[in-house]
């Protein structure tokens, strides 16, 4: 049988999904496709060794329509039009989302998400302190302190630091917001959104997770982009929100908050740069709770918002590169460009 196999560049790592022509997957151990019809696209969530996916949602943009999968990682939509392409998007806590465009077709149409797991580390603890600046502590998962740890915070005042032999740093701040990258050889890399008020400072307790981190490079030429941007960007035209800042907000969803950054309404369907600019996701597709630092660029001359050309996606039949739009003019469903270019730093 045909297959039409799309692949994007997504977050920290490579992320496939695989778009079918109607067929059953008989191999024996193998998760069965679950079959299509007239009307219905119908697929699989699995993780990257083809294990299928639990608990993952299923999202349906043209409908607004969500479905959850079951222990064989199954999913459903019907009563859809034919000649209709849709957009869907996968989620699940532990894995990176995915999202792509599929054709329905005469015959339906089965489809496959698969889903690369996320690098997982120990969540940082911040807490405010009365003495000023960012001070803390890098440690193992063990609790075994790491000295000659790299800690650099991203932001307005730009500072970098490295641990001594109890695991302890600090950096000399003023108030604002900020990206911490912690780096450590042997390690797996950390990224942790920190708000340092007016007043008193912060204190981060980081845990990195032992290991070579197979991305590394990418993570500190994507980081060096964003201490750039920081820089640069002007705070009339922009609107950066840490972790703890979209807590405040409690938004139900990110098009809530990107409209807060942009001051007018951001659609849904608008696409979120991620994670540097491996790729693109809609708003839709990602969760608040996900979500470690977002930065809000609007469309206006001299934001300090830089170019970034799309990875774009590839088909199996020659490798070809689809046409996709630049970032800086993503389009809202197509029609008319989004009001504010959007970069979202996942959590890991």
């Amino acid at each position: 049988m045909a297959r039409q196999f799309l692949a994007t560049r997504f977050a920290l790592g490579l992320l496939t999904l695989i778009a079918v022509a109607p067929f059953t997957m008989a191999a024996q151990g193998s998760p069965v496709l679950p079959q299509a019809g007239a009307g219905i696209v119908a697929g699989l969530v699995v993780d990257t060794s083809g294990k299928p996916i639990e608990g993952a949602s299923v999202f349906l943009q043209e409908r607004k329509r969500e479905v959850r999968t079951g222990a064989d990682g199954v999913f459903r939509f019907q009563g859809l039009n034919p000649a209709d392409t849709v957009t869907l998007a996968a989620r699940r806590i532990g894995y990176f989302p995915l999202s792509a465009r599929v054709p329905v077709g005469a015959g339906g149409r089965q489809v496959i998400f698969q889903m690369n797991p996320r690098l997982t580390t120990l969540p940082a603890a911040i807490t405010e302190i009365e003495l000023s600046g960012l001070r803390g502590t890098v440690s193992d998962t063990a609790l075994t302190p790491l000295r000659d740890a790299s800690v650099s915070a991203l932001g307005g005042g730009q500072g970098i630091a490295r641990t001594d032999s109890a695991g302890t740093f600090f950096l000399n701040l003023k108030s604002g917001q900020y990206m911490v990258r912690v780096t450590r050889k042997g390690h797996q890399d950390q990224m942790i959104s920190v708000s340092v008020p007016p007043k008193g400072g912060k204190r981060l307790a980081v845990q990195l997770t032992p290991g070579s981190d197979p991305y590394h490079a990418r993570q500190a030429a994507y980081a060096e982009q964003l201490r750039s941007r920081l820089i640069r960007r002007s705070p009339m035209w922009s609107r950066i929100f840490t972790r703890e800042e979209i807590g405040k907000l409690n938004v139900a969803n990110m098009s809530q908050l990107a409209s807060i950054g942009a001051v007018q309404r951001v659609d849904e369907s608008c696409e979120a740069s991620v994670n540097g600019g491996m790729g693109s996701v809609p708003l839709w597709a990602l969760d608040p709770e996900d979500v470690e630092f977002m930065e809000v660029y609007m469309r206006t001359p001299n934001t300090g918002m830089e170019t970034i050309s799309p990875r774009g996606v590839t088909s199996a039949g020659g490798m070809q590169p689809i046409r996709t739009q630049q970032r800086v003019t993503i389009a809202n469903s197509g029609v008319r460009p989004c009001p504010a270019s959007l970069m979202v730093w996942t959590r890991k």
